[in-house]
């Protein structure tokens, strides 16, 4: 049942990664206008370090989903609550409804503690991280290839 989570979870990444890769598109186009060979190689640093980035999210997001299906947590209140619920009701003779039942609430609270931790973790690992390492992983792919002594020419324009 976890499984169904993963999809949702997983395009919601892909998703924040869409929105960083066209904006930042958008950015680097804007700054780079007159130099066409610069541009081509910030924009090629640019979405090949944040396809990196989302690769790194995505294992620690299927991580996350792979602690949620092999640890059984059932101390939560939200949990206990209904089992306390179907007692009273004098319901817990009716085996099935009782696991049903379980298995309901079991779900909610790892839907809410997803729902809660997912969009900070692609926060922290996609765009925080990103943010603070593309500057030099640009201006080191430049170097590497001494563009920005041979770009700087508004006039030419690679083939």
């Amino acid at each position: 049942m976890i499984d169904k989570l993963k999809e949702p979870i997983l395009h919601l990444l892909e998703e924040c990664k869409t929105i960083l890769e066209e904006e930042g598109v958008v950015i680097i186009d804007n700054i780079f206008k007159k130099f066409h060979v610069l541009n081509m190689e910030v924009k090629e640093t640019f979405i090949k370090e944040l396809n990196l980035r989302k690769i790194d999210v995505k294992k620690i997001l299927e991580n996350l989903i792979k602690c949620e299906d092999n640890y059984l947590f059932t101390n939560d209140s939200a949990f206990l609550t209904k089992v306390v619920d179907l007692e009273k009701n004098g319901l817990a003779d009716l085996f099935v409804l009782e696991l049903r039942s379980k298995i309901d609430a079991y779900f909610f609270i790892i839907v809410w503690n997803l729902r809660d931790i997912v969009p900070k973790i692609i926060g922290q690992f996609l765009v925080k991280q990103f943010n603070k390492t593309i500057e030099m992983k640009i201006l080191n792919s430049l170097n590497k290839k001494d563009y920005c002594i041979n770009s700087l020419d508004e006039n030419k324009i690679s083939a």
